[in-house]
């Protein structure tokens, strides 16, 4: 959830719109989610595990519903 998190803010200070620089940091997590799980597999004593990945998808979807819904509530005037 942090990585993606950051990943948004990096992307937002490289001037992205707010829906591209949420976009591409999810890709972008999701992405370094699944390398670091196939580097594990070469890392003696680690294992490659699909449900690790998994979990790193659910956390980066996780903060991009939350940009979602905290936009959502920027535009009606609540946030």
């Amino acid at each position: 959830m942090i990585l993606c998190f950051l990943f948004i803010k990096l992307f937002k200070s490289y001037g992205l719109s707010r829906k591209k620089a949420i976009a591409y940091g999810f890709l972008a997590t999701i992405f370094y989610g699944l390398t670091d799980e196939f580097h594990q597999a070469f890392v003696p004593g680690r294992e490659m595990h699909l449900g690790d990945w998994l979990l790193d998808a659910v956390g980066a979807l996780a903060v991009v519903s939350f940009y979602k819904i905290k936009i959502k509530k920027w535009k009606s005037g609540l946030f």
